[in-house]
């Protein structure tokens, strides 16, 4: 199994030419090469297709991606409740 980003690398495969090939806008192409992100099933299966199966959907399933601040961040309570009030 390899990562997508070694597999273009490997292969001299801009990710401008790659994300054509399976439909996506290179910058998104770019956050998978980074794991950043993770594909939709379908795209996953276009990897997959693109690939010859170097990069298998089961990469993506499996594959821990870096998470922003935003994505990690979950909304605390600015207050506590007051324990006395009835």
């Amino acid at each position: 199994m390899q990562k997508l980003r070694d597999y273009l690398t490997e292969n001299n495969i801009t990710r401008r030419d790659f994300a054509a090939k399976i439909g996506v806008d290179q910058s998104v192409l770019s956050r998978f090469c980074n794991d950043l992100a993770r594909p939709s099933l379908d795209t996953a299966f276009s990897i997959e297709r693109e690939t010859a199966g170097a990069v298998p959907a089961s990469y993506w399933v499996s594959c821990d991606t870096k998470q922003t601040p935003a994505e990690t961040t979950s909304a605390a309570p600015t207050s506590t409740p007051n324990e006395d009030a009835a």
